[in-house]
């Protein structure tokens, strides 16, 4: 028993032994500071972590759609060509000269001189200025000149000069001046009758009231025997004498009134007759106008060429007087100033859903190295939304275009190509990277739903 006892004691003493040689080692590595390498290392590895999260934080990393773009303008440059085969006969400006909408550029041969045409022009340039066509005549002083040719337009000028000499004769017809006064005088004088005619009669109103009084009178007095039959009798007569005045003041008045109606009748139907006389000249004035403008303008597009915008006009081919052009041929083009650009781009399908108004947008043009002359900027403005064979329209504002060109001269020019790179869905890395990281876990549930199914 007592060796057992020792035994045991031995062994619980071995264990303690070895124990505390145990707590002695792991105290020692625990108290021992680390190597310097390892701390260092731990250091570097956090400040890394540290700075990745910060670069993917500030650092965007956006979705590119890219598309061939083409510049557009919002005036286009115009075109001018011949409409027909001809001859030039007049030149009226010269390369790089400003010009404005509605002035003459080059004219054909024809019938008509140069200087008939601007002679008609400022004709109708003339009866335009003229608002109220109804005041024309007295308005409006045309000196026509009966002796020009105008060719196919001879006619029609004829028939506009004939309807404004006549609207000017009647306005000048001295004999319908002095019947309108005349009728207005007379009107005058009757309504002054009438005016006297009335006072008349409430005087002999007024008087045969008192001849009544003094009638009644009389008759009560004769009755008592005062006067004489015969007394009575001539008091009689003066009574009926007040009353006979008074009836022919009344009818003296209603001829006057008669007479009055009668003048103002003639005057109505006088002045219908003129404001109709001179409503169908002036609808044949009109007439004329329209007819000539119309014929103006058809043989302006024939022979003539027109600028219809403002400005610089840019020969396409050599220009002369007596140079043969054939229909079609492009002459001229008239540059618009103060330009507006922007940028119109096809997309693909399959990208369409990630475009919205407002995104940033960078165009690198075909003829302009981007790295040399750098990228303009915009945003897009508007979205299709049914495609064309291309794709999707997309149009882009061109923000930049000011400073670009003044820093390295980069001229914008219509119908110029490039590469329009649209920015969609412009996320931090640290918000892509959970994003990724979500849309896995979204996956998982649903392949284990479909595992199950399979089951």
């Amino acid at each position: 028993m007592e060796e057992v006892k020792d035994q045991i004691q031995k062994e619980k003493k071995s264990s303690l032994e070895e124990q505390a040689l145990r707590s002695f080692v792991v105290n020692d590595i625990i108290n021992k500071p680390p190597h310097w390498l390892l701390r260092w290392g731990v250091t570097s590895v956090f400040i890394v972590i540290i700075l990745v999260l910060l670069a993917s934080w500030f650092v965007r990393y956006p979705d590119i759609i890219s598309g061939m773009a083409t510049v557009k303008a919002e005036n286009p440059v115009v075109l001018k060509s011949s409409l027909v085969n001809g001859r030039l006969n007049k030149l009226f400006v010269v390369d790089g000269q400003k010009v404005q909408k509605g002035d003459a550029l080059l004219s054909f041969e024809n019938p008509m001189s140069a200087d008939e045409y601007s002679y008609l022009q400022s004709f109708l340039i003339q009866f335009d200025s003229i608002s109220n066509k109804s005041d024309l005549a007295q308005n409006l002083i045309l000196d026509i000149d009966t002796n020009r040719n105008f060719g196919l337009l001879q006619a029609s000028f004829n028939r506009l000069s004939s309807a404004y000499l006549a609207i000017q004769e009647l306005n000048s017809r001295s004999i319908d001046s002095m019947r309108l006064l005349n009728l207005k005088e007379q009107i005058s004088n009757y309504e002054n009758l009438v005016s006297i005619a009335e006072t008349q009669v409430r005087i002999a109103r007024n008087e045969l009231r008192n001849a009544e009084q003094k009638h009644k009178a009389d008759k009560k007095l004769f009755k008592e025997g005062v006067y004489s039959k015969v007394d009575f009798m001539d008091m009689e007569s003066a009574y009926r004498g007040k009353l006979s005045a008074l009836e022919n003041a009344k009818q003296t008045k209603g001829q006057y009134k008669v007479t009055t109606a009668d003048y103002k009748r003639q005057l109505s139907e006088l002045e219908y007759e003129l404001q109709k006389e001179r409503r169908e000249l002036l609808i044949e004035l009109n007439q004329a106008l329209a007819t000539l403008k119309s014929e103006m303008t058809n043989w302006e597009q024939s022979n003539i060429i027109l600028a219809n915008t403002d400005g610089t006009i840019n020969y396409l081919v050599d220009l002369f007087e007596g140079r043969t052009v054939l229909a079609g041929e492009p002459l001229l083009a008239i540059i618009p100033e103060d330009q507006q650009y922007y940028v119109s781009a096809f997309i693909p399908p399959s990208n369409y859903g990630k475009v919205q108004i407002g995104q940033e947008a960078n165009l690198k043009l075909d003829n302009y190295n981007w790295q040399e002359f750098g990228i303009l900027k915009g945003k897009v403005k508007t979205v299709s939304e049914l495609p064309t064979e291309e794709g999707y329209r997309v149009v882009v504002e061109v923000l930049n275009y000011p400073e670009v060109k003044a820093a390295h001269k980069l001229e914008l020019r219509p119908e110029m190509n490039g590469m329009l790179e649209i920015k969609t869905n412009d996320l931090r890395l640290i918000e892509r990277f959970f994003h990724n990281l979500k849309k896995i876990f979204e996956r998982k549930p649903i392949k284990k739903d479909e595992e199950k199914d399979e089951k």
